[in-house]
């Protein structure tokens, strides 16, 4: 359980392109001993480069969007595999945190920690659609290369 007093850093690392599955701890609640059941509760994930860049930063998602489902004491949310390619740079280390509202409007930051994006190993490589179209030159051409095969 995470109260305000203890909050851990989370350091994860993810390769360039993958999905990243994040969920929140389950939250002590602001009478410092209850786990919070979230239902109601608004939550706001923001990934930035640095806790200067204006809001939304790189990514943000929240609750209200639908971009981080809440059961009960639990929230849960992905960085999608494109968003991930498209919004993050490899090698670079990104910090974000998780803002929770409850019901009558208090606000925590209920988690932090940073996310390094590594360089993929494979490489998406685009092979042509068939052997046809990577061949130019005439019928003589095409059967001279099967003959070779």
């Amino acid at each position: 359980m995470i109260s305000r007093k203890d909050m851990p850093f989370f350091a994860q690392k993810a390769f360039h392109g993958d999905t990243i599955p994040l969920s929140l701890p389950k939250v002590v609640g602001f009478d410092g001993i209850t786990v919070a059941d979230l239902t109601g509760w608004v939550i706001v994930f923001t990934v930035k480069e640095s806790p200067i860049d204006a809001d939304p930063g790189v990514i943000q998602k929240t609750s209200t969007s639908g971009d981080i489902t809440i059961t009960g004491g639990r929230a849960t949310w992905e960085i999608s595999a494109n968003e991930c390619r498209t919004l993050f740079e490899p090698g670079r280390v990104y910090i974000y945190d998780v803002e929770a509202t409850d019901t009558i409007g208090r606000v925590l930051t209920a988690m932090v920690g940073e996310i390094t994006i590594l360089r993929d190993i494979t490489q998406t490589i685009q092979a042509p659609l068939n052997l046809f179209d990577s061949l130019t030159g005439n019928f003589d051409d095409l059967v001279g290369t099967f003959d070779q095969l």
